[in-house]
C-alpha cells in the first residue's frame, strides 16, 4: 500500500475511471490465497471504466525533437526532492518516482489492478492464512552487481521494527510475529523478529500474528528492498540508515546518475536489470518546476510530462499547442485540510464540524476544476472497493450551511461579540491553517474560506511554508496549527491498512501517521476488525461503520476529490495508467518515438 499511502503536495487533476479487472493468480500459489486476492480484484473491477486518452496531431511540429536533450524522458514536477529515496523514509511524490525506477518490491499492483510477482517468482499462504512463505528469483542483481538474496529482503523489513526507527510506515511490520520483543529491545540482545525466517538464498517466510485480510498488502508496492551490504546499520541506530536515504543502490530498471537537490534528478539504465522487459528510454530526468510556469515548459518542449495536471486553464493551453496526448483517470485520493483534534478550538467535534459546514466547498471545486471534481464526506479513495454506492448514500453531507456552523457553534459555547467574532472564556473563535506556499489552488481555497468564516464569526490565520518545513511541523512538532493542508493518493482498491495508520490512535506519536492525533475508541476497534475480515462483503459493512463514525467525528476537511490529467508530449509512446499505477510503475514500457 506503499504509502502508496504516501502524503502528496496539493497537486490536483482530472480523471475517468479506473479499469481495475481482472483476478489475481499465480500458478505457484496456495489455492487459498489465490482466491483471496482474486475476490479483492473483481470488487475492485465493479462500476470502473477504461482510461480516457485523447491523442493529439502527430503533424504538429513538436519542439522537444529538436532540443539538446531530445534523447531524454523529462518529467516536470513541482512537488521537490526531499532526498528520501528508500521506502522506509520515503514520505513525498516526487521521491517516490525515483524510488520505484531505482528499487523493486516483491510484489505490485498492475494497470489492471493485479496482483504481480516482481521480486518473487511464486508465493503462497498456510492453511491458517498467518505465514507466507516467498520463493525469490535468482537472478536478481543490485545495480552494482551484487546478487539480492533473502538477506536483503529481511533486512528491508527489520528496518521498521528498529528500536531508533523514526518513520512513517512502522504498521508494515508490526503484526509480525516477535516484532514487540525486537523493537523494545534497545540493547542489541535480540537479532532478528522472529516472525521472519530466511530459509535459504531465495527463500523467505512472513509469520503475522494473526490471520488478516490486509496482510498481503504488506508486501505489494509496500517496502522496495534495499541491499544489506551498502545500506547496513548497526541496530538502534537508524541515523547511519538516514544519512544515505539521498544515495540509491537499487534492483530497478534504472540508477541514480545525478542528483541536485533543489533542480533535478538524472536516472540512467541499470545494465544490471533482471525484468524481462528492459527500459528503452536511455536517460529519465525528473525536473523540479515551478506552478506557474510547468504548463509553458510543456508546450515549448523543454519537459515532456506534467502527471495530474487539473488546472483547466492549463489543460487548454496544452491542447492548443497540439503535440501533447492526454491521459484522464480517478484520482485515487482527495486534497484536504486535516484537523488537529489536539489543539483548541478544533478538539471540540462541534467546532470542527461548524468549520466544514461554514466552507463553501463546491463554489472552490465548481469555480477552480470546472466540473472535473466534487466534494467528499469520508477519507477514503474514490476507487475503493468499500466506498458503495450504498454508503455514499447514508453519509452526512457537509453541503455549506453558515445557519447550521453558527448553531453548532454556539452549543459549543462560542458566542457572538459586538465586533463580528465569537467569544468563550474571553477567548476568541481564531483558526490557525499551515498550507504550502506559492501554490495557486491554495489562494484560491483562502480567499474563500477566510470570506466564509468571518461571516459565522471565526477569525483565520494563515501560515504559508516550503513543503519540507509543513512536512516537519505536521509529522514531528505536531502543535500550534488547527489545519494543515496537503494531498493523499491511495495505491490500493482495498485501503484498510493505509486508513489504519493514517486514523488508529496508536500512530498518534511523533512522525507517525496520524497527524490528526485523533483518538476514538470506536474508530480504532472498527479499524481492527477492517483488517481482519476476511469476506468482503462483511468487510464492506466494517467500511460502512468505521466511514459513518469518522463522518460524523470529522476529523478532516476534504477539500475535493478530482480527476487526474496526465500530459505527455506525443512522442512519448507506450504509456498506460490508471488511478494506482503511473508512469513510475509503467516506465519500461514507455519509448521514445523520433
Amino acid at each position: 500500500m506503499f504509502k502508496r499511502s504516501l502524503v502528496l503536495l496539493l497537486i490536483f487533476c482530472l480523471t475517468f475511471i479506473l479499469a481495475l479487472s481482472g483476478c489475481t493468480q499465480q500458478a505457484d500459489n496456495t489455492q487459498q490465497d489465490t482466491e483471496l486476492a482474486g475476490q479483492i480484484d473483481q470488487e475492485g473491477q465493479k462500476d470502473a471504466q477504461d482510461v480516457q486518452k485523447q491523442e493529439s496531431d502527430l503533424t504538429v511540429p513538436n519542439p522537444a525533437k529538436t532540443r539538446k536533450s531530445s534523447d531524454a524522458f523529462v518529467i516536470g514536477d513541482a512537488g521537490g526532492f526531499k532526498g528520501q529515496f528508500i521506502s522506509s523514509y520515503n514520505t513525498s511524490v516526487t521521491d517516490a518516482f525515483v524510488m520505484r525506477v531505482c528499487f523493486s518490491p516483491l510484489l505490485r499492483y498492475n494497470n489492471k489492478g493485479e496482483i504481480e510477482n516482481v521480486l518473487v517468482k511464486s508465493y503462497n499462504l498456510s492453511e491458517d492464512k498467518k505465514t507466507f512463505t516467498f520463493d525469490l528469483r535468482d537472478d536478481v542483481k543490485f545495480s552494482d552487481g551484487t546478487p539480492l538474496t533473502a538477506k536483503d529482503v529481511a533486512f528491508t523489513y527489520h528496518i521498521l521494527a528498529d528500536p531508533s526507527y523514526d518513520g512513517r510506515h512502522a504498521a508494515v511490520v508490526q503484526d509480525l510475529v516477535g516484532f514487540k520483543e525486537y523493537n523494545e529491545d534497545e540493547e542489541g540482545k535480540i537479532k532478528s523478529m522472529s516472525g521472519i525466517k530466511i530459509i535459504d538464498d531465495h527463500t523467505i517466510s512472513f509469520t503475522f500474528k494473526e490471520a488478516l485480510r490486509v496482510n498481503i498488502e504488506n508486501f505489494v508496492n509496500q517496502l522496495y528492498i534495499m541491499p544489506e551490504h551498502f545500506y547496513k546499520f548497526e541496530k538502534g541506530n537508524t541515523q547511519e540508515l538516514k544519512a544515505k536515504q539521498h544515495e540509491v543502490l537499487g534492483s530497478g530498471p534504472y540508477k541514480l546518475a545525478k542528483f541536485q537537490p533543489g533542480q533535478f534528478v538524472e536516472l540512467a539504465i541499470n545494465e544490471n536489470y533482471f525484468g524481462e522487459k528492459k527500459p528503452q528510454i536511455e536517460k529519465v530526468i525528473i525536473k523540479q518546476t515551478e506552478n506557474a510556469t510547468e504548463t509553458e515548459e510543456l508546450v515549448a518542449g523543454q519537459i515532456d510530462m506534467l502527471a495530474g495536471e487539473i488546472d483547466p486553464d492549463n489543460l487548454q493551453i496544452a491542447k492548443d499547442a497540439g503535440f501533447i496526448d492526454f491521459y484522464q483517470y480517478p484520482r485515487s485520493g482527495y486534497g484536504y485540510l486535516r484537523f488537529n483534534t489536539k489543539e483548541t478550538p478544533t478538539n471540540d467535534k462541534n467546532v470542527r464540524k461548524a468549520l466544514v459546514y461554514g466552507f463553501n466547498r463546491k463554489a472552490f471545486v465548481d469555480a477552480f476544476f470546472k466540473g472535473l471534481a466534487k466534494t467528499q464526506d469520508v477519507p477514503m479513495n474514490q476507487i475503493a472497493w468499500g466506498y458503495t454506492k450504498e454508503l455514499q448514500e447514508k453519509l452526512i453531507t457537509y453541503d455549506y450551511d453558515p445557519e447550521k456552523a453558527g448553531s453548532l457553534l454556539d452549543d459549543a459555547g462560542w458566542k457572538m461579540g459586538d465586533d463580528g467574532f465569537r467569544y468563550k472564556d474571553g477567548e476568541k473563535l481564531s483558526v490557525h491553517i499551515v498550507s504550502i506556499s506559492d501554490l495557486e489552488m491554495w489562494e484560491m481555497v483562502a480567499g474563500l474560506m477566510s470570506d466564509n468564516y468571518k461571516k459565522i464569526g471565526v477569525e483565520l490565520k494563515i501560515s504559508m511554508m516550503d513543503f519540507n518545513s509543513l512536512l516537519t511541523k505536521v509529522y514531528d512538532e505536531r502543535e500550534d496549527f488547527n489545519m494543515y493542508s496537503m494531498a493523499v493518493t491511495f495505491y490500493t482498491p482495498d485501503p484498510a491498512q493505509d486508513l489504519y495508520s493514517r486514523w488508529h490512535s496508536q500512530f498518534n506519536l511523533p512522525g507517525g501517521d496520524n497527524t490528526a492525533q485523533f483518538t476514538n475508541e470506536k474508530n480504532d476497534e472498527l479499524l481492527e476488525e477492517l483488517r481482519k475480515e476476511f469476506d468482503i462483503e462483511k468487510a464492506k459493512k466494517l467500511y460502512e461503520e468505521w466511514a459513518l463514525n469518522i463522518n460524523d467525528e470529522m476529523p478532516i476537511l476534504i477539500l475535493y476529490a478530482n480527476l487526474y490529467t496526465d500530459m505527455v508530449n506525443n512522442r512519448v509512446k507506450g504509456y498506460n495508467p490508471t488511478a494506482i499505477y503511473n508512469w513510475s510503475h509503467d516506465i519500461v514500457n514507455m519509448y521514445i518515438e523520433e
